[in-house]
C-alpha cells in the first residue's frame, strides 16, 4: 500500500468513529424523557452546521451534563 492509500484508510477510520460517537451521543438523548431531550433544545438553524463542523455531538454532551447536573 502507497501512502495514499494510508491517508485515505485514515480518513475512513475518523468518519466512523465519528460516526459512532454521533449515534451513541443521540441513542442516549433518546433514552431521555421527552421534556429532558437535548435534541428537542438544539436550535434547529445551527443542527446543519453544527454537524457539518462536527460540534453537533460536544453540544449534546453539555446539554445532557447541564441536565445531570440540575438534578
Amino acid at each position: 500500500m502507497n501512502q495514499g492509500s494510508y491517508v485515505l484508510l485514515l480518513i475512513i477510520i475518523a468518519i466512523s468513529i465519528s460516526v459512532i460517537v454521533s449515534i451513541i451521543t443521540l441513542s442516549i438523548d433518546l433514552m431521555l424523557t421527552k421534556s429532558d431531550r437535548v435534541i428537542e433544545k438544539i436550535k434547529p438553524d445551527q443542527t446543519l452546521n453544527d454537524i457539518v463542523n462536527g460540534t453537533i455531538t460536544d453540544k449534546i454532551i453539555d446539554e445532557i451534563n447541564t441536565l445531570a447536573k440540575q438534578d
